[in-house]
C-alpha cells in the first residue's frame, strides 16, 4: 500500500523550516501529552525511538525538566545484539546518555546481552503489552504519535 500526502487530512500535517523547529514543536506537544496523561492517570509512557534523527525532539524535550518526569517510563524500540553492556553505539546507552539528569521513572531496556534473542523479544514483548497502550512515540525521521489526545 502507497501512501501519499492526499490520504492524510491537511489540518494534520505540519512543515518547518529546520530540524531545531520540528524539534521544538513535536517536544512541546509531547510535553502537553505527557503532563495530561500524569494528571489523568498518575504515570506517563514514552517509546523513544533510537537514531541520530530523534536528536531535536529528545534534546528539546528532555531540556524541559518542569516536567513531572517522575512518573515517566521510557522504552525503546530497536537495540543491537552482541555489543559490549558499555558499547556507546547501544541504543540505551544513547538514550541514558540523552536522559542524563532526567528523574525518570524507569527505564525499560533491550538487553543485548542475550544469549537467546527470541526469548529477549518475547520478555520485552511481555513488558511493552504489560504497560498497555504508549502516551507518547517516537517514529522514525522525528516524527511523534500520540495517543488520546485527538
Amino acid at each position: 500500500m502507497t501512501l501519499s500526502r492526499a490520504d492524510f487530512p491537511s489540518d494534520r500535517i505540519l512543515t518547518f523550516d529546520s530540524t531545531t523547529e520540528l524539534g521544538q514543536a513535536a517536544a512541546k506537544r509531547a510535553a502537553d501529552v505527557i503532563r495530561h496523561a500524569v494528571s489523568t492517570d498518575g504515570s506517563c509512557s514514552v517509546l523513544l525511538a533510537s537514531a541520530p534523527s530523534q536528536e531535536p525532539v529528545l534534546t528539546s524535550l528532555f531540556a524541559m525538566r518542569e516536567l513531572p518526569w517522575e512518573a515517566v517510563t521510557f522504552f525503546h524500540v530497536d537495540e543491537y545484539v552482541g555489543l559490549d553492556p558499555d558499547a556507546p553505539q547501544l541504543f540505551a546507552s544513547w538514550l541514558r546518555h540523552k536522559l542524563d539528569g532526567v528523574p525518570y521513572a524507569d527505564f525499560e531496556v533491550i538487553n543485548s546481552q542475550m544469549d537467546d534473542p527470541e526469548a529477549e523479544g518475547d520478555r520485552y514483548e511481555t513488558r511493552l503489552l504489560a504497560r498497555g497502550a504508549f502516551d507518547v512515540g517516537q517514529v522514525p525521521l522525528s516524527g511523534v504519535f500520540l495517543s488520546g489526545q485527538g
